[in-house]
């Protein structure tokens, strides 16, 4: 059987059957494989076979895409609020910090208003040992007067 489409039948030295017209109509023969007519469908449902086994495979690169794109909204979801928890807890750490600082310095007014009492008391406590050791040299001055003018005598 001649299998080429552009033969020309009249030098063709193979069979060339007819389409088989039930075959063609209601796409069933009671005669089968023993038909002596040709059962291939038509140039048109070849074309929608063709067509619908694209579309099937369409169809399936489109679920997985729609699956692809239900986990990628899951996962961003996730992210979302593994993020916004995040920022949460950053929220309440500067928070934390700020009142940290707030205190430190708090504390350091406080200690800087100490050392400049602790100042002023080492100055004035400076200031009485240096009158009594000017006392005390005015003593030992009028003890060495005293001794001395006793040695004279």
């Amino acid at each position: 059987m001649c299998e080429n489409v552009c033969c020309k039948v009249v030098d063709c030295g193979l069979r060339h059957p007819r389409k088989c017209r039930f075959y063609l109509d209601y796409h069933y023969c009671k005669f089968g494989n023993f038909c002596k007519f040709l059962h291939e469908a038509n140039g048109n449902e070849k074309a929608i076979e063709t067509i619908e086994k694209q579309l099937k495979d369409v169809k399936r690169e489109l679920d997985g895409k729609e699956k692809e794109i239900k986990l990628l909204s899951e996962t961003l979801r996730e992210m979302q609020k593994s993020f916004s928890n995040a920022i949460e807890n950053i929220v309440e750490k500067n928070e934390i910090i700020e009142k940290d600082v707030q205190h430190l310095k708090v504390e350091n007014e406080n200690l800087k208003a100490q050392l400049k009492e602790r100042e002023s008391e080492i100055e004035t406590f400076k200031k009485e040992i240096e009158m009594k050791l000017l006392d005390k040299q005015d003593e030992i001055v009028d003890a060495n007067v005293v001794i001395s003018d006793d040695s004279e005598k």
